[in-house]
């Protein structure tokens, strides 16, 4: 009974490490080869995207990069892409900028000048995140 409890606990688990890819576009002949690209300027022939992919995780589960390039590639062939396309593009959310200003005059004596102090703190961070996209692409 302990092994067959174990057995279940170790199925449950590796079933939430499933990574799967969803398939969002046009259904076309199936094709034989299919180029993968990282990179925009490395396509060389005129294309038109037919679809994209979605990465689909449990909670648990942290994303096999190769999976995804495997499961990228077979859904390309079945639905008749010529390549696919990972692009990673870095959308940078607005910045804060705080700049503060005081003066502090000499009370005792008003005709003399005040003395002056002007602060500036400008706190810069570039927050953002990197939005993944797949794209499957036919050519023209």
């Amino acid at each position: 009974m302990r092994k067959f409890l174990h057995f279940l606990i170790v199925i449950s688990f590796s079933s939430c490490h499933i990574t799967k890819l969803e398939y969002v576009g046009s259904q076309n002949p199936t094709t034989d080869k299919v180029a993968v690209f990282v990179d925009e300027a490395a396509i060389l022939k005129p294309y038109f995207i037919v679809g994209k992919g979605y990465e689909k995780s449990s909670w648990m589960q942290k994303i096999n990069k190769e999976k995804i390039v495997k499961l990228a590639v077979q859904k390309a062939k079945s639905n008749g892409a010529d390549a696919v396309f990972f692009k990673e593009t870095f959308i940078q959310l607005p910045s804060t900028n705080i700049q503060g200003y005081s003066r502090s005059d000499s009370l005792p004596y008003p005709f003399t000048k005040g003395t002056e102090t002007r602060t500036s703190t400008t706190i810069s961070q570039i927050p953002g995140y990197w939005q993944k996209e797949i794209l499957f692409l036919k050519y023209k």
